[in-house]
């Protein structure tokens, strides 16, 4: 008598006519099903949208999902979704055609290791020591060629067919690597292969290895058998925003001579791009206390602009790349307009052009505590542009790099957008490179920190 075919319905296989099929797998936007391979679903793909399984197509009478590939011994991969627009002939000959190594009808896969093939709940197929996945005849991955699933069935050593990068897995709980060779072609220069995961090459024993990596590592860490720079010069990546996500900021707008706070006084924010605050997207008044709250995209770039009181010089505000977690951002200082900006002018040696703007600047570390002895630069500063460091208070044209308020500036840069070099001065290290928007007879006032490890 014949051997009655397995009724169990978690078995990922089952017989079908004089060949075999595997179960496929449908996946809809909100679950997934397991059919049954010897069940007839469809006749044509549009059998398939009627069931619902919208994107599916009909091979060898079932409905299948169009997204596994099959490794042949070059390395190359064919996706179902070629197979589903191939002609018909090769669609119904992918249907039946078994890989070279599969079991004879009617007999489950060998288990276990060595050169035997065995099943597993994704509808592949093991081939080998390899660890090679070759999707079993009538799955989705073979309808693009019954060839290469031939090939992959045989490739007992095919290299990396198992491993991260192939079709089988992605995520990140998937393997990276099987020999220390695989992290190299990932870009791990040097990494090594530990529990399946590339390690970068060990960097240092202990913080002092770290010190001839550079002047950012003084003051750095040595964990875990990288070195980590001084926190204070390189910052930690910031966590990216969603569109969707909002952030309600708070400013102090005051006045950069006496410190005390502006009220009643209107501020638009303006996108980045938007080099004339043509469009605002968002405005408000500062309250009695000087604070200014307004809510904005959480990914938003751009600046805040004053133009409106006639007592101060109009200004620009730039925010910072990344909103702090408590949305509380550094003063927005205001110069007084007239008399004051021009005995300013006058004190530095300038006169005021009119067709120019100016720049604040303020230096800070990765923490928002300013930084002394950084220097301001841009190839874009020309003879009549003003350069100045604040030094007790009062701006200096003598002075060559910032003190302990982290403050300098230009007067008279030409209009457009600028590009500012951040660098400390001892020991010499690069800090960040920046553009800052220069309007005619606008301040532009920006905070820098350093650039991100």
């Amino acid at each position: 008598m014949p051997t009655p075919a397995p009724t169990t319905p978690h078995l990922p296989w089952r017989p079908l006519r004089a060949a075999w099929l595997a179960c496929a797998t449908l996946c809809c936007s909100a679950c997934s099903l397991w059919l049954q391979a010897d069940d007839k679903q469809c006749s044509t793909d549009a059998d398939c949208a009627k069931r619902g399984l919208q994107g599916a197509v009909c091979i060898a009478e079932l409905c299948q999902r169009p997204s596994a590939a099959v490794t042949g011994n070059a390395g190359s991969s064919t996706s179902a979704e070629a197979g589903a627009s191939a002609p018909a002939s090769v669609r119904e000959n992918a249907a039946t055609a078994a890989p070279a190594s599969a079991p004879a009808a009617g007999r489950p896969a060998a288990a276990g290791g060595g050169s035997g093939a065995r099943s597993n709940e994704s509808g592949m197929l093991t081939v080998g020591n390899a660890g090679a996945s070759v999707p079993r005849a009538g799955s989705a991955a073979s309808a693009g060629s019954a060839a290469n699933a031939g090939n992959a069935a045989t490739a007992g050593n095919a290299a990396g067919a198992g491993r991260a990068g192939s079709g089988a897995c992605s995520g990140p709980e998937c393997p990276e690597c099987s020999v220390d060779a695989d992290c190299e072609r990932r870009g791990v220069v040097g990494g090594t292969c530990v529990s399946a995961k590339c390690r970068p090459a060990p960097q240092c024993q202990a913080d002092g290895d770290c010190l001839m990596r550079g002047p950012e590592y003084m003051g750095g860490k040595c964990t875990e058998r990288q070195c980590v720079p001084n926190p204070r010069f390189r910052c930690a990546p910031p966590t990216a925003a969603t569109t969707s996500e909002t952030r309600t900021l708070k400013v102090l707008v005051r006045d950069s001579l006496s410190l005390s706070p502006i009220s009643n006084l209107h501020v638009v924010a303006c996108a980045k791009l938007d080099l004339t605050c043509s469009q605002p997207v968002k405005d408000g008044m500062t309250g009695r206390d000087g604070y200014l709250t307004i809510e904005l995209p959480a990914n938003f770039a751009g600046y805040l602009q004053q133009s409106e009181r006639r007592e101060y010089s109009p200004a620009m505000y730039f925010l910072p790349p990344v909103f702090p977690e408590d949305g509380v951002l550094q003063p927005f200082p205001l110069l007084g307009s007239g008399v004051i900006i021009d005995a300013l002018a006058a004190a530095l040696g300038a006169g005021l052009d009119p067709m120019r703007g100016h720049m604040m600047l303020i230096s800070e570390d990765c923490a928002g505590t300013p930084l002394a002895g950084v220097s301001f630069t841009s190839t874009q500063r020309d003879a009549k542009t003003v350069q100045f460091y604040v030094r007790d208070l009062l701006p200096s044209t003598t002075a060559m790099d910032t003190a302990e308020v982290g403050n300098g500036g230009f007067l008279n840069f030409p209009s457009g957008t600028a590009v500012i070099n951040v660098a400390q001065t001892k020991p010499a290290l690069e800090l960040a490179t920046v553009s800052v928007v220069v309007r005619a007879g606008y301040i532009s006032v920006a905070y820098i920190r350093p650039k991100t490890r």
